[in-house]
């Protein structure tokens, strides 16, 4: 089985078997995922991209329809979401088993973590289009410890800083032309 990352605990990692089928890694056992069409990508948990465009369940059933792409997934230990693309090119945010619409992230953004997108203009904004981090450049991998999470950034300017929980902290120290890893 090819893998990417670690697991621990009750942790449920989603990868592509080594044969082109995929599975589910939970607690220490890989159960299949049959429904799973070849060519997919594991998004979060147990749910897939399809080639089609469908997020799909292990056994193939259509969970969410029409997505040109989503962002990395969030999870606080009791919720979890994920931004997402369709294919017309509106937004949503996908939680918990359910898509609620996006409206008021601007053509052309890209889903980011939880429930944030970019946007073409260097925006981070929330699903209402309320700016939360303006000016950024890129911005790394996010981070969640189940307490918290934390999004590394590069602003305009040059300038860093992280966004964590909702706010922004300069990063002073960070020598001038890094690029934004991981939190």
């Amino acid at each position: 089985m090819a893998t990417s990352g670690a697991a621990s605990g009750s942790a449920t990692v989603t990868a592509p078997f080594v044969s082109g089928g995929f599975g589910v890694y939970s607690n220490g056992t890989v159960t299949a995922a049959p429904g799973v069409p070849a060519g997919s990508t594991p998004v979060y948990s147990q749910v897939f991209l399809t080639p089609t465009g469908n997020i799909v369940a292990p056994n193939g059933a259509v969970t969410v329809a029409n997505v040109d792409s989503v962002g990395q997934a969030f999870n606080d230990g009791g919720s979890w979401s994920i931004p997402v693309k369709f294919r017309d090119g509106t937004f949503g945010v996908y939680k918990n088993g359910a898509v609620t619409p996006a409206a008021g992230v601007p053509a052309g953004s890209t889903p980011l973590y939880a429930e944030v997108f970019l946007t073409p203009s260097g925006d981070i904004v929330a699903p209402d289009g309320a700016v939360t981090v303006p000016n950024v450049d890129s911005v790394g991998q996010p981070f969640n410890d189940g307490g918290g999470w934390s999004i590394p950034v590069k602003f305009r300017d040059g300038t860093f800083g992280v966004y964590s929980n909702g706010t922004v902290t300069a990063a002073p120290g960070v020598p001038a032309g890094s690029t934004p890893l991981y939190s």
